[in-house]
């Protein structure tokens, strides 16, 4: 889009006290071009992920996780003029430090695909052409689900409670 620029700054994550790699907000404000969006926009949008210990914006941090959770929101806000959500609660707050979290498949395929479970249900990329995923077949089955994919119901639980896993 032409507003944003990846710099070495960005890739030089801080690592804090818990060995966590986290972007400052300044870092991450200097990673945009001068006029769009405004950084009073971008700061906006940051906040929304803070929690209410860190009323400061000036001197937060965010992980990796959160920090592209931020910059998919700025993304989504800016090229659909949307205002957003007013405000984030601290279970989608939990959610949104995984947003970058992706997990093995386990499925009795191996069909090699990661999945990330930001939206609930379940998102899952790269993998194997040739191996169809079981769990895709098995959410895609419908009423049918328990009858001839328990083995790949069972993965699919494994895998959101591996992803829900603090990072």
């Amino acid at each position: 889009m032409g507003w944003f620029t990846v710099s070495n700054n960005l890739l030089a994550l801080t690592t804090n006290e818990l060995n966590v790699k986290t972007f400052s907000v300044s870092t991450f404000l200097h990673q945009f071009n001068s006029n769009r969006p405004s950084p009073r926009f971008i700061e906006k949008i940051w906040s929304r992920t803070l929690t209410r210990k860190q009323p400061n914006i000036h001197v937060s941090s965010h992980n990796q996780h959160l920090t592209m959770a931020t910059l998919y929101m700025l993304h989504i806000e800016t090229a659909s003029n949307s205002s957003g959500p007013p405000d984030i609660d601290q279970d989608q707050r939990e959610s949104l430090k995984r947003f970058a979290k992706w997990v093995p498949c386990k499925c009795k395929n191996n069909c090699d695909k990661e999945w990330n479970f930001v939206n609930e249900v379940g998102l899952s990329k790269g993998g194997n052409a040739k191996q169809k995923c079981g769990v895709e077949r098995y959410l895609e089955s419908g009423p049918f689900r328990n009858l001839f994919g328990r083995a790949d119901g069972v993965a699919l639980v494994q895998m959101r409670e591996l992803w829900c896993q603090a990072s």
